[in-house]
């Protein structure tokens, strides 16, 4: 049955190939194919920070219900956190876990909160920001701290059930208070993008009880990183409250024409003049931001 449906599949695309073709270019010099694993039993989770080494992948956050509420003031339940440092061995699809609640509440929080902004470089997964809990003010909150794991150490200590503690070094500076953004590495610069800083309950207007404000920035800066302190040094700031205001986006890299490396920034939500998501992807490099407005 898996056969004949990309059988179909493939005689349907190429039927359309012409149209496709006429109506966007040239097609792409390749196909993608998604096929289901099936017989697995993994952690169901969401609005995660992810980092893989080898065929081992590390999930740090994210929720473990569904779509939050839309109409209440307890849109994000707190017994719905990820309470587990998650490590999925792809190799066997077994999975293993190491409870974040063995870690202060300072260090821990972060790590448990949902849409934070996250990159893999080198041997560290550095994460920013995230909406959720905090257990000492008890409120819910946007983080201002950027964590760096250690990915093989982390994966080691999950797998054997070893503590977790010293594999993760965190720091704070209010400009990583943001949730619902993207990061990304282009050379030596980090780029966070968009997104906003909540902070209360969740809830639809007219109840009052949260802040929003969205950040409108692309904000670039180093991670000096000597494998011991944490150095954050010098941020810059491209501001754009009309194309800029928006969260809840997807990223990728892209090759521009010369072969340099950039960002592409899709969708978000939500514009300023109506209640819809943005339509115009951004390119981002390291000399230049160009909004596609055509």
């Amino acid at each position: 049955m898996k056969h004949f449906k990309y059988i179909v599949t493939t005689i349907f695309l190429a039927f359309l190939a012409p149209y496709i073709q006429a109506q966007f270019g040239t097609m792409p010099p390749y196909t993608v194919q998604v096929e289901a694993i099936s017989g697995i039993n993994i952690p169901g989770l969401h609005s995660f920070a992810f980092a893989k080494s080898g065929d081992k992948w590390l999930f740090v956050g994210g929720r473990t219900n569904g779509l939050h509420g839309l109409n209440s003031s307890g849109g994000f339940p707190p017994e719905y956190k990820n309470d587990n440092i998650i490590v999925v061995d792809t190799s066997t699809w077994n999975y293993y876990t190491s409870d974040i609640n063995q870690l202060p509440y300072s260090t821990a929080d972060p790590l448990r909160s949902n849409n934070m902004q996250y990159v893999q470089s080198g041997k560290y997964l550095y994460i920013a920001g995230g909406y959720g809990y905090d257990s000492t003010a008890l409120h819910f909150r946007t983080f201002p701290t950027l964590t760096a794991i250690n990915i093989d150490s982390m994966i080691y200590a999950v797998m054997s059930g070893l503590p977790i503690a010293s594999y993760i070094r965190q720091v704070s500076d209010t400009n990583l208070t943001v949730c619902g953004g993207e990061m990304a590495k282009l050379g030596n610069d980090y780029y966070l993008m968009f997104g906003h800083n909540f902070t209360g309950r969740y809830a639809d207007p007219p109840i009052p009880i949260f802040t929003q404000v969205y950040s409108n920035a692309i904000k670039k800066f180093n991670i000096i990183d000597n494998d011991t302190t944490i150095t954050l040094a010098n941020f810059t700031y491209q501001i754009d409250t009309t194309n800029f205001h928006r969260r809840d986006l997807n990223t990728a890299p892209i090759v521009k024409p010369g072969g340099t490396f950039g960002i592409g920034a899709y969708g978000g939500v939500f514009r300023k003049d109506v209640n819809l998501p943005f339509t115009e992807p951004i390119r981002i490099d390291a000399s230049s931001t160009t909004v596609n407005t055509s």
